[in-house]
């Protein structure tokens, strides 16, 4: 009974238009056409982050995966917050305890994140050798998303026994990963053999194409991320797998 209470609270919290719509039984057969729907958004932009990056990388000679990834946190904290001060998302501060309950999805995200972008930059340069980390990526990544995208959904969950003024909302959550991802990237940055400073002295940074293809990766990949962490705190950890691989579920879709 609790983990049903606790699924129908999670789902309260954030999908009340899609639960009156699934209720009006004339609107109801178009709930899978408006799933289908968002499967294909997700999965044109996930191609056109792609496309994007097949060009900015190998053009630019680009593929800091960790300077990426840092960088597409730092534009998602940086949005959320003027989201907060326009007053169209409440946040509250940073708190230390739900921030040590997010840690392992944030860490878990993060590299994640970097072995994605890591593979996609190799793809992009075209090399022929294959390292003997990617025979490793493909269920490396698959255990550290699914890690994530479950821990996250139990970190909502546990939010159901508290008085509303205590709390924290799904964007709550989503602040507090993303300031520990920023954390944990800058890190791993500082850590890497590509430090802050050579990274950022190879950037075409006069180049107002360099910027627009930069500002486009980044953007989009916010995006994604926020919509396959929001699925996942606000239905279930599953529909967020299956959002993430949007791209191979519409592919015959596209193809048509």
């Amino acid at each position: 009974m609790s983990y049903i209470s606790s699924r129908s609270w999670r789902r309260g919290r954030c999908a009340s238009a899609a639960r009156s719509l699934s209720s009006n039984h004339a609107l109801r057969p178009l709930v899978p056409a408006l799933c289908l729907v968002v499967l294909v958004i997700y999965g044109l932009a996930d191609r056109l982050r792609n496309f994007v990056a097949g060009i900015f990388i190998p053009q630019y000679h680009y593929p800091y995966a960790v300077a990426l990834c840092f960088g597409q946190v730092l534009i998602s904290l940086s949005v959320l917050n003027l989201l907060h001060v326009l007053g169209l998302v409440p946040l509250k501060h940073y708190s230390r305890s739900l921030g040590e309950r997010v840690l392992v999805p944030a860490i878990c995200s993060s590299i994640h994140a970097v072995l994605a972008t890591w593979a996609q930059a190799n793809m992009s340069k075209g090399l022929s050798v294959v390292d003997p980390l990617e025979y490793m990526y493909a269920p490396l990544a698959l255990i550290l998303h699914g890690l994530s995208l479950t821990w996250l959904a139990k970190v909502s969950e546990a939010e159901h026994p508290h008085s509303p003024d205590a709390q924290a909302s799904i964007f709550d959550i989503y602040y507090a990963q993303l300031v520990n991802q920023s954390w944990v990237l800058g890190l791993l940055w500082l850590l890497h053999p590509d430090r802050p400073w050579q990274v950022l002295s190879r950037g075409s940074w006069h180049s107002l194409l360099f910027h627009g293809y930069l500002l486009a990766i980044l953007l989009l990949g916010m995006v994604l991320n926020f919509l396959v962490s929001i699925s996942a705190l606000c239905v279930s950890p599953l529909s967020a797998a299956l959002l993430h691989s949007a791209r191979q579920v519409v592919q015959p879709f596209l193809l048509l």
